[in-house]
């Protein structure tokens, strides 16, 4: 059975290490470490999610007003975190052709607003914006350039730079199906000198969320192994009521909690094998590519990204999400099936739906395919004969 979310990057194995994952500070200073190395930065924090994390940059890019331009395709976190930091965020609308600002939808912001501070860009699921643009407008305006890393670490731009090496400051989520998973945290790293320094946390997790964190791998791999008799989605049904998992989207920002030293440990370990990461998804990207007969909606090639989902658009999404399922495969957890995802936050919205209608009908098309270590090229052929027999392409 293929999964596209319940911690799919973690087999049994990894799940009882990460259960029992053990650190020292020194543990969090040697992330810190290596993170200010790969990124350049001058100083750095670790935090207990990506969305405290997003927020604190956000607050030392803006000073705490303003309006920050995000993607008009993201996670609900976004908008959290830019409200949070006493922003207010301008969804830009998208280009099919990679899912990222599309430059109509930029230049007008700029017309429309006098008081933009900063942009995010989110590389979503690791497909590269057009950076050099974005570079060239941040310049103009005079705006900071926040990377978002939670999709992209690893990823590199058409330009050959890495994602993160590029603009003022960088974030990057350790959360749950993030391109580095290790259940929760966030970084920041600044790159250049600002007015405000970086908050640091002084509070840890408590030991419930501590505990959440540590046996939701292992319990979704429980899960995971109990669905082809039918009995994992009432394991999940029972987790969730009983208050041992949360929703990742879930919760609120809270900049004043640090990441575990547990899980900064897992983190720079598997940010040191990133590499090793990257080419198992550059090569499942490539055969996804070949297989899939729908248009590509990405310009991206696998020679340059590090693509955690490989992102189709199609007309009859919910015929195809159910013709995988019947045959074992779960993509039903669709990034993003909303403008803000997921779907319900999207009520408490700040998004104008007339500012980004191409956001919204991606929304309403998308589907993406997993490139995580246990997808095989196997897999892809089965995923792909099944799509290509029922999926209706999308002109764009």
């Amino acid at each position: 059975m293929i999964f596209q979310s319940l911690a799919p990057q973690f087999n049994f194995n990894e799940a009882l290490k990460h259960l029992f994952s053990g650190g020292e500070e020194e543990d969090a200073n040697a992330l810190k470490n290596h993170l200010l190395e790969k990124y350049e930065g001058k100083s750095v924090e670790l935090y207990g999610k990506g969305r405290a994390a997003l927020a604190e940059a956000v607050r030392i890019a803006t000073s705490g007003e303003g309006r920050v331009l995000v993607t008009g395709l993201t996670c609900n976190s976004v908008e959290q975190a830019v409200t949070a930091a006493g922003c207010r965020p301008i969804f830009v609308d998208i280009s099919y052709k990679d899912l990222q600002f599309s430059k109509k939808s930029l230049t007008k912001a700029f017309e429309d607003y006098s008081d933009i501070k900063a942009i995010i860009i989110q590389n979503t699921l690791g497909v590269p914006a057009d950076i050099s643009f974005i570079k060239q407008i941040a310049r103009t305006h005079n705006i900071v350039i926040i990377e978002d890393l939670a999709h992209s670490i690893g990823s590199k731009y058409l330009t050959g730079s890495e994602m993160g090496t590029v603009g003022d400051i960088t974030m990057l989520s350790f959360g749950r199906d993030k391109a580095v998973d290790v259940t929760n945290g966030g970084a920041i790293i600044l790159r250049k000198e600002f007015n405000h320094r970086i908050r640091k946390p002084h509070n840890m997790p408590s030991s419930k969320n501590q505990t959440r964190d540590r046996i939701y791998p292992l319990f979704a791999n429980v899960a995971r192994f109990l669905y082809p008799i039918g009995l994992g989605r009432f394991v999940i049904a029972w987790f969730y009521k009983s208050g041992w998992a949360v929703k990742s989207a879930d919760g609120k920002v809270n900049m004043d909690i640090a990441m575990t030293n547990w899980q900064a440990k897992d983190a720079l370990e598997k940010l040191q094998n990133i590499e090793q990461t990257v080419k198992h998804r550059q090569k499942i990207t490539k055969k996804i590519y070949d297989e899939i007969d729908l248009s590509p909606i990405t310009s991206a090639t696998y020679e340059n990204a590090s693509i955690i989902r490989v992102p189709f658009v199609v007309e009859n999404r919910h015929e195809v999400l159910q013709a995988l399922k019947s045959e074992g495969i779960f993509l039903e957890d669709v990034w993003y099936d909303s403008p803000v995802s997921p779907r319900r936050y999207l009520k408490d919205s700040s998004f104008v739906r007339s500012e980004a209608p191409n956001a919204i009908k991606i929304s309403n098309e998308i589907i993406n395919i997993p490139t995580y270590k246990k997808i095989s090229p196997s897999d892809v052929e089965k995923i792909a004969l099944i799509i290509n027999r029922t999926a209706k392409d999308v002109k764009h």
